[in-house]
């Protein structure tokens, strides 16, 4: 799902756990935008991963394969958020290991929409931060570098920020002639006892600046 402007001017992509969905409850909150589309599509023949539009996590790739706006993408400014990825990567790691470990006796969850998410959620369990991490892209080459969510960040014409979230929504909406105040509620917050830097060693952190280099270098972040 994403947030589509009521008056077209922007479609706001929630990126997983970079705090998109408090910046998009706060955009419907203040009627600035609408969830769209409101339901999971199967488009075409439904068959194949993109051919399936989910409700929550809509991207870039969809919007430009099925056409879902009215107008040309090029009208609309394409925003998301994004995340310090050593940060991310500990938190994606106790989400898995503590809110999302219920659901591997669920069949109905959503940790069971893909082959990948049971996996990474039964791994949560058995191992530390670090030897997940390593788990979780041992299958990927060493040359391997990516964005982090590239589907929400190659195309993106502004980011938000999550470390300073209520101030970087609050410029954007300026920029865009938008002067009320938007009020961030508290939502999905996942809890832990220390910085996340205490979660690393060596190896986890060389990991981390080698695969996410390039998105690393363009939004600035560091361990």
């Amino acid at each position: 799902m994403a947030i589509l402007a009521k008056d077209s001017r922007f479609v706001f992509l929630l990126a997983p756990g970079t705090g998109s969905t408090v910046v998009a409850e706060a955009l419907v909150n203040a009627e600035l935008g609408r969830w769209f589309p409101l339901d999971d599509m199967r488009m075409g023949d439904g068959q194949g991963e993109d051919a399936f539009v989910p409700v929550k996590h809509t991207h870039y790739g969809h919007f430009r394969r099925w056409l879902l706006l009215e107008r040309p993408l090029e009208h609309y400014q394409f925003v998301t958020t994004v995340r310090n990825p050593f940060d991310f990567w500990v938190s994606e790691y106790l989400r898995h290991r503590n809110r999302w470990a219920d659901g591997l006796d669920d069949p109905n969850s959503h940790v069971h929409l893909t082959a990948l998410g049971v996996d990474m959620v039964a791994k949560s369990r058995e191992l530390e931060f670090a030897d997940w991490l390593a788990y979780r892209w041992s299958k990927f080459s060493r040359k391997h570098q990516q964005l982090l969510h590239p589907l929400f960040t190659e195309n993106a014409d502004h980011v938000l920020r999550f470390e300073r979230l209520e101030a970087s929504l609050t410029d954007w909406l300026q920029s865009l002639g938008i002067t009320e105040t938007v009020s961030l509620p508290v939502i999905n917050v996942t809890k832990r006892d220390s910085d996340y830097r205490s979660y690393y060693d060596a190896s986890s952190r060389q990991l981390v600046e080698r695969i996410f280099a390039p998105y690393l270098e363009r939004f600035g972040y560091a361990f």
